[in-house]
């Protein structure tokens, strides 16, 4: 299907599609399937926040094998004495 590559361009080999399209797959997956769409959703943020922010270098390595599954995107939040308790960020 291409899943992996939705958000990225295909210059990179992902579909390029639009963010209207990246909400409507996002949601038909939940419907599905809740837990799959959280780590779905997480790889196309991440792809997305690459496209948008990152350097050259790095839309050259990680898009192209992002768009394929090779490397899924995935991040983390954290703040000193807090550990990763999201909620308690300020």
């Amino acid at each position: 299907l291409g899943l992996f590559g939705l958000m990225i361009p295909e210059e990179y080999g992902g579909l390029g599609e639009s963010l209207l399209t990246y909400a409507l797959c996002v949601e038909e997956i939940a419907r599905g399937w809740m837990s799959v769409s959280g780590i779905i959703n997480t790889h196309f943020i991440v792809a997305y926040m690459l496209k948008q922010h990152g350097t050259q270098e790095q839309k050259d390595t990680f898009l192209p094998r992002m768009a394929l599954g090779e490397v899924r995107g995935a991040f983390s939040m954290s703040e000193p004495a807090l550990g990763s308790d999201v909620s308690a960020i300020s």
